[in-house]
């Protein structure tokens, strides 16, 4: 099956939308096709950081629906301590086509009302159509906990690597893996509002944040907010923040120095090839505190 829209397409727009949106403070590390993602480069200021893996849709022929498809081993990679030492959490986004056949081909699907599929890109020239309408972000860890037992079949070889996880018909997405229906799911748009924030257990991200004193393992969210108000950190300062990272209920643990040191290095050796895309924000795009 070929490609709804190509998937570097869907990079582009949303590297545009997300330029415009945060300005020069948003970080993002888009690698070449078949390389590992550095993240040996730890931000040094109040941060917040997530993986975000763009995924495309296949369209179905046959069947007249659009299928997105999920590779497990790529899905549990993101969760696994030697690809990913200091538990960076990750996200899923996707397109709901509201269209029949495939954007950037000929003939040209009759949704487009004689729309050039470039402009889709942006609002201005695009207005309903504009792709962030009809994207949406899913996070990594509800489709593991979702798919846990395709996981399963497919570590014991008694299962397929890629699997179509929902249909799409006129933009109408509907869960075929069982695991999915209540997963949730949120607007391309209402993900980055919800990042401007604290986040939330499921909507979460890594903390980067000034140093603490005390010893304590775990800090929950609002003590982490706490700690960003009215913080000018020396950005040249390296040991003047920690990262915690979130474990769920809210709150968040210590990364240690090892697992830092073990990031630094998976850049060689230990991130998976499939790994798209390292976002960052800080302070001054999230508006903390």
């Amino acid at each position: 099956m070929v490609r709804s829209i190509p998937e570097k397409t869907l990079e582009h727009w949303s590297s545009m939308h997300l330029s415009y949106a945060f300005k020069a403070h948003l970080k993002l590390w888009w690698p070449a096709v078949g390389a590992d993602i550095e993240v040996a480069s730890l931000p040094t200021s109040p941060s917040k950081r997530f993986w975000m893996e763009i995924k495309s849709t296949e369209w179905n022929q046959a069947g007249r629906v659009h299928q997105l498809p999920i590779r497990l081993s790529q899905l549990v990679n993101y969760a696994t301590a030697r690809k990913n030492p200091t538990g960076i959490p990750d996200f899923y986004a996707f397109p709901t086509p509201p269209w029949e056949g495939v954007i950037g081909g000929l003939p040209r699907p009759t949704w487009l009302a004689g729309q050039d599929p470039s402009d889709l890109g942006y609002q201005s020239k695009s207005d309903e159509q504009y792709f962030a309408r009809w994207f949406y972000v899913v996070p990594g860890h509800a489709l593991r906990v979702g798919l846990a037992p395709e996981i399963a079949a497919f570590q014991a070889g008694t299962g397929p690597n890629t699997l179509h996880v929902a249909s799409i018909k006129a933009g109408v997405l509907t869960w075929t893996a069982p695991g999915l229906i209540r997963v949730p799911k949120l607007s391309w748009r209402s993900f980055w509002k919800k990042q401007r924030t604290c986040g939330d257990p499921v909507w979460n991200s890594q903390l980067i944040v000034p140093a603490f004193p005390s010893r304590r393992r775990t800090r929950s969210r609002q003590e982490l907010r706490s700690q960003l108000r009215d913080y000018d950190p020396d950005t040249n300062a390296n040991d003047s923040v920690e990262v915690f990272a979130p474990i769920g209920d809210d709150q968040y643990r210590r990364v240690t120095k090892q697992e830092l040191e073990a990031e630094g290095r998976s850049d060689a050796r230990g991130a998976p090839d499939e790994f798209s895309a390292l976002s960052t924000l800080d302070r001054a795009a999230l508006h903390l505190g």
